[in-house]
């Protein structure tokens, strides 16, 4: 992590995804995490950080997976800058027999969901992903 942080130039962004406390999981203690937000912080302090370290203070934003919030995420009745977490089918990574693919109607729907509920995503990057959408589906 530090050669990631140290050697690329400034980083913007950091998706961390591996903290699941409870008996098939592992937690704050096992990732050492208070350490790991300590030199990510050091090393790259305008850094953002999403919320999967298991600590209750150490994120920048909120990431609901595989659901749709019905307004803006809040905690403590507050809202909060939030990313919706979905993926294009029913798996997180490569399934050569993959059979559950989100239709262009569900993942446009997402979209717009997701835009009007939260109004973090910059419009140039909204329509970039319109602009691709529509050149692969010509293919």
């Amino acid at each position: 992590m530090r050669e990631f942080l140290t050697q690329f130039g400034r980083i913007d962004i950091l998706w961390l995804d591996f903290s699941y406390p409870g008996p098939d999981g592992k937690g704050r203690d096992d990732w050492q995490s208070e350490k790991l937000v300590r030199m990510i912080r050091e090393l790259q302090p305008e850094i953002l950080l999403n919320d999967r370290l298991d600590l209750p203070d150490a994120w920048d934003f909120k990431t609901p997976e595989q659901s749709q919030p019905r307004g803006w995420v809040t905690v403590n009745g507050k809202p909060v800058v939030w990313e919706a977490c979905w993926t294009f089918s029913g798996s997180w990574g490569y399934h050569r027999d993959e059979a559950s693919w989100k239709s262009v109607e569900q993942l446009v729907q997402l979209l717009i969901d997701t835009v009007s509920r939260n109004r973090a995503a910059p419009a140039s990057r909204v329509a970039r992903w319109f602009c691709t959408c529509r050149y692969e589906n010509r293919m």
